[in-house]
Parts: C-alpha cells; structure tokens; sequence
C-alpha cells in the first residue's frame, strides 16, 4: 500500500509540473511575440517611406516568405524630443535583465550598440553558424565575403550579418585617367607625385559655414583595424604617435587639393551608394566637387580611386547590420528574419531595400549591375502594374558596363570592413577638429586635442 502512495505521489507531481507549462491543458504559457526592434538612417523622402509603412511592409514580407506570424516590430525614433533615448532605455534594460528584442536591424551608428565588434566579442548576440549551414534563402556566395566576415567574433563566429556598406571613391572622367595608378596601400598614397592617387586621401566634400573645408571620417578607414575587441586583449591597432602621423599626411594632402599643387583635371569624391525607387533604376549619387553635375555620372565613363589602407587594400563601412538577441528564446525564427533580408526577394522588394540600404550598397553583389537593374524595373512594373517613366527601365541611372567594372575592381580590392560606432566617430571628428586648427579657425593645441581623443577611444574600448 506504502508503495502505490508512493506511485500515485510521484504522478501527481509529474502531472502538476505538466500542467504548469501547459502539457495537459492547465495554466498554458502563451508564446510571446517575436520582437523586431528596427533602427535605421535614412530621411523620410516621401510618405510611402515612412516608419509605419516599413514595418508594415517588413512584417507582410517575414508572411510572404512563409515566416512567424506573431511578429511584432518596434522602429526607434529619430527625432531627439527624449522619445528615442527613453525606448532605447528601456531596451537596454531588458536586455541587462535577460530579455528584450529577438531580431535586431541597426544602421544607426547612436544605437544600443555603440562599439558593435565589441558586443560581438561580449557574447550579445546569438551564434548563426549552424544555421548558416543550412540558410533557406541567402546565397553566401553572392554576397560579398570580405565585408560578411565584419560580423563574425573571434569567440563565437558569425554572429552579425551585414546588409549594406560603403566606402569613399574619388572619380575622373576616363579620358583624364585612362586607368587606375598603381598602388594599393596607404604609404603609396602618400608617396604618389602625380597627385592622381594621393588626391584620395583627402576626399574634401563641403565648406562649413566659415568657409573652412573640413575632413571627413574617412581616417579611421586608413588604419584598416581600428583595435581588438576580444575582453582579455582589448587595445587599439595604433599608437598616438602613429595617429598623429596620419593626421599630419592627411593634412598636407588637404593643402595640396585646396591649391589643386598637381593641376589635377576635374574630379568628384563621395560614398558609394545606391537606391530604387521614385521611378529610377540603381544610382551612383555624387556630390560635385570640380565640375562634374551627379546627373552626367550616369552618362560618364569614370576611373574610380578608392582610399588605401595601412595594411594594403580597401577599408569599407558596414552601414547596416541584423543580429539576434543572445536572450531570445525563438531563435528558429528569428533567424528566419536575417535570412530573409538576404534573400534576393528582400532586395527586390522597393521599400525594404530603400531603408535597409540607404546611402550604401548591399552586400549583395550583383545589384549595381544593369542586370539586376533590369530585373528590378520588370519585378516592380508586374508587381504593381505600372511602367517607368518613358515606358523604359531608367538604366542610364544604373552605373553602366564601365563604372561597374570600376566599382567590382575596387570591391576586388576590400580587405577591412569596420562598423561605426564610437571609435569612428571620435575619429571622425578628431580630424574636423585637426582641420579647422590647420587652417587657422580654430586656436586649440593640436598635441592636445589628439592625445585627448586618444584617451576617450582608449576608455571607450575598455569599459
């Protein structure tokens, strides 16, 4: 009799454990939503481009491929009334207490993840390669290798996939440059005298308002590494000394650009980058520099120069990224979303493509091809019934046979790709800040002011 108490005892506890997670019908657990938390760049340029309609439209996608349906999508503000620190905030407190969002779709450098290679290495985010293995949608082979490998941690593996980068290009017309100078470092930049290849490592783009040119961010791509991220090794790739150095051949580069010393013929530098929509095809936008209109780049055969690095080859900037969450309990799904957006079916797709690779390219290499902007133009005119303006697909928009071999000779070339974050920023400004000192706007030690930011990136990396 004892020993059937004891039976009938050990079933009872098994049958109350069951009923609290619901395996026999008590008081069930319901499955949470899975979380999408979307912060991107990007300006509004019209109202079908707005943060609603993206996640409306992302959502109806994660649908369409065959995803979860319980998707829930917050996009964090970018206005700067409190709303966007108090939501990131709260998020950051979730996920200090084993929560917050499942999927993470960032390209904004103020987000929760202000040194990402740091919060790689810190084991935040959910390891991706045994689902990689077997990726339903994604063709690792098209997209490009050097820039995916950004998102992988020396402690566990990819754990980041980049959507899009960019880097800084400066161009000539054809005829001026014929073809690219020989070299591909940071040193035979500098030592160039023809000016054709060290005018690169300038890329002056605006005046301020005091008419003083100022430097872009550009210097961090030089040093190719910023630093290592890894807890137990965490330093910078370079010394002040080594900083202060490229800062002073940056700046003498600059003075040789502003008295054109090489009489250089008519150049333009900007970032690569591409966009649908509003009726035109792929585009490589520019800034004009020395006389040449963004609207005849279209129609323009270029030599395309990037700027080269200390250890060889291209250093580019990862704009935008997807992660999961190390605290997701669904990680299944989650994936499912990242490897959707790597699909080709999310490049074709107008609205997501436009945001999740504003003012960049995708990874995806084929999509500054006229091919693929072919493709595009008949996917949208069957989709939504309606033809290009001229009853054509605008491919004079695209980059054209000879600017896209320019640009797949310099992808070729890519051996660093870097996320902003803190680390470039302070770069970035450190430089503007340099620059203004050179040029007599600004009275600051310039010993100082470097060995300050030097300080600020050094406690940066190690908190």
């Amino acid at each position: 009799m004892k020993k059937l108490h004891k039976v009938l005892s050990v079933i009872l506890i098994v049958a109350l454990a069951l009923m609290a997670f619901g395996g026999l019908g008590g008081c069930s657990h319901e499955q949470k939503p899975l979380r999408i938390l979307v912060d991107l760049d990007g300006a509004i340029v019209s109202e079908i481009y707005t943060d609603s309609n993206y996640a409306n439209d992302l959502s109806k996608f994660i649908q369409e491929m065959g995803g979860p349906e319980d998707v829930e999508i917050e996009v964090v503000p970018r206005d700067d009334d409190g709303a966007r620190k108090s939501l990131l905030t709260r998020v950051r407190t979730e996920m200090m207490a084993g929560e917050g969002p499942d999927v993470f779709i960032i390209g904004n450098r103020d987000s929760l993840f202000l040194t990402p290679e740091k919060n790689m290495e810190l084991g935040q985010f959910y390891p991706l390669d045994d689902y990689l293995e077997k990726a339903q949608f994604m063709d690792q082979d098209a997209l490009t290798a050097e820039v995916m490998a950004a998102g992988r941690s020396e402690t566990y593996g990819q754990v980041v996939l980049p959507l899009s980068y960019s880097f800084y290009v400066t161009c000539f017309q054809q005829e001026a440059l014929p073809e690219a100078p020989a070299g591909n470092s940071w040193q035979d930049v500098v030592d160039d005298a023809t000016g054709f290849l060290q005018v690169t490592g300038s890329l002056i783009q605006a005046f301020d308002t005091n008419g003083v040119i100022r430097g872009n961010n550009n210097l961090s791509r030089i040093f190719g590494t910023l630093a290592d991220y890894e807890p137990e090794n965490r330093a910078l790739a370079f010394t002040e000394e080594e900083l202060r150095a490229r800062i002073d051949q940056m700046l003498e580069i600059d003075k040789k650009v502003r008295e054109n010393s090489w009489g250089l013929p008519e150049f333009f530098s900007d970032t690569m980058q591409s966009r649908f929509g509003n009726g035109n095809s792929p585009m490589f936008q520019c800034h004009t520099i020395s006389g040449i209109a963004p609207s005849q780049t279209a129609k323009a055969d270029l030599t395309m120069l990037p700027t080269y690095c200390d250890d060889g080859g291209v250093t580019v900037s990862v704009i935008n990224w997807a992660a999961v969450n190390a605290n997701t309990r669904r990680p299944d799904d989650a994936f499912f979303v990242l490897n959707a957006l790597l699909s080709r079916e999310a490049l074709l797709n107008l609205l997501l493509y436009n945001r999740a690779a504003y003012n960049s390219v995708p990874v995806f290499e084929e999509v500054l091809s006229q091919a693929f902007a072919q493709e595009y133009a008949n996917n949208y005119r069957e989709k939504h019934d309606r033809k290009w303006r001229g009853d054509t697909p605008m491919l004079m928009s695209s980059l054209g046979e000879r600017n896209y071999e320019e640009f797949t000779r310099i992808r070729r070339e890519i051996t660093h790709a870097q996320f902003r974050g803190e680390l470039t920023r302070e770069l970035s400004n450190l430089y503007s800040d340099c620059s203004e000192i050179a040029q007599g706007a600004s009275d600051a030690d310039m010993d100082k002011v470097i060995h300050e930011a030097y300080s600020r990136m050094e406690i940066e990396l190690g908190e």
